[in-house]
């Protein structure tokens, strides 16, 4: 099997397992801590391979997860369009930050992928915004080595 088909293997996979962590069954009082699971294993392969993934990877994972979640087509698709082009825009940077620093970053973005979401779902909804939208980025941090180490190891063995 060629390198970009084991690469393209390797990423399908990745996805599919957030996929699964992200909207499996969870005990309803840990919701809030959720990470966006997804959005960190996409963020991952728009850092490490953004010569393979960009911006229209961004909006297809986006609208798969908004047709999983049972959320408005667009919403999520938007939200991660948008945290993608950021992270475009500090590939170069947060390449060479220490994991540390690039678990604050991460937090960051999870945080502008957050208010997006939750703006646009108090603009068809409304409802009032809580201090329980930055739980998720917290969370973030925490998962963020984990996700880039495992998929780092896996990345580098099948290049």
């Amino acid at each position: 099997m060629s390198t970009r088909r084991l690469s393209l293997v390797l990423v399908s996979i990745s996805l599919l397992v957030a996929l699964v962590f992200s909207f499996g069954a969870g005990r309803s009082e840990w919701l809030y801590w959720k990470p966006p699971i997804v959005l960190l294993v996409a963020l991952y392969w728009l850092l490490f391979e953004p010569q393979t993934f960009g911006l229209v990877f961004a909006f297809t994972l986006g609208l798969l997860v908004d047709f999983v979640s049972g959320a408005p087509a667009g919403e999520s698709a938007m939200a991660f369009c948008v945290t993608a082009y950021w992270t475009q825009a500090l590939e170069h940077r947060l390449l060479h930050f220490t994991i540390f620093h690039q678990c604050l970053l991460v937090a960051g973005l999870v945080v502008c992928y957050q208010l997006i979401s939750v703006a646009i779902d108090l603009a068809i909804h409304g409802g009032a915004l809580q201090l329980a939208l930055l739980y998720p980025a917290l969370s973030a941090i925490l998962v963020w080595p984990l996700i880039a180490g495992v998929l780092g190891r896996l990345h580098r063995r099948s290049l």
